[in-house]
């Protein structure tokens, strides 16, 4: 899509940062390739003019964090994640998020938080973490953030956020939870719905038409 175009250029363009907010570990490079994709890794195989490196500061698939921004443009998202006191292991930049839910303004220093992150499940449709934080704030999972996904903080509905340009977080507060992402497109209600109505439609012509032939 044009959004992960987008991050992935921007990537190339600035930093590795990009790359570790990514949860990429390896990456392959070529004489072609962009500079910088190989900050802090360290060479693992090698072919010709291919080579592939190990990074060593990449985030996990999923992580905590205690501080966010929130921005309503995409420009300001970028510039954001460009900035060189962005910490995304501490913090999160949101896309659209209330202010409530995301405290404006410069990026806070808070220190080392101790949190806990397990997945419990991975599956294309259902992702089950179990999170355990000393303070409340962030999950971050660094999957592609798309409608039709919903998400759950200990079977309690919970919003999922645009986090970091390209992927997602929900709130959490703090201690132990279970969050829960499921997949529901839009196609599948409407499916549903639409099978509905027609059945009652079915229903309506066939005693439509036995009236009008006991009326005869």
């Amino acid at each position: 899509t044009r959004r992960y175009a987008d991050y992935m250029g921007a990537g190339q363009r600035s930093s590795s940062r990009f790359l570790d907010i990514m949860n990429v570990r390896y990456v392959i490079v070529s004489p072609r390739s962009a500079p910088g994709q190989t900050a802090r890794a360290t060479q693992v195989f090698v072919e010709g003019d291919i080579s592939v490196y190990e990074r060593s500061d990449y985030l996990p698939r999923a992580y905590v964090v205690t501080d966010a921004r929130s921005f309503t443009s995409e420009r300001d998202v970028m510039s954001a994640l460009n900035s060189p006191g962005f910490d995304p292991s501490r913090s999160v930049i949101l896309e659209g998020a209330t202010p409530e839910a995301a405290r404006q303004g410069d990026i806070a220093t808070v220190g080392d938080v101790s949190s806990k992150v397990d997945v419990l499940t991975y599956e294309p449709e259902n992702v089950a973490i179990e999170a355990e934080a000393a303070r409340s704030g962030y999950l971050v999972l660094a999957d592609t953030y798309y409608p039709g996904w919903e998400a759950r903080v200990d079977g309690e509905l919970t919003p999922i956020y645009r986090a970091n340009y390209l992927f997602r977080a929900v709130p959490l507060p703090a201690g132990r939870h279970v969050v829960e992402f499921s997949y529901h497109p839009l196609s599948v209600g409407l499916g549903a719905l639409l099978t509905v109505v027609s059945g009652f439609s079915v229903i309506g012509v066939l005693a439509l038409a036995i009236f009008r032939r006991r009326a005869e």
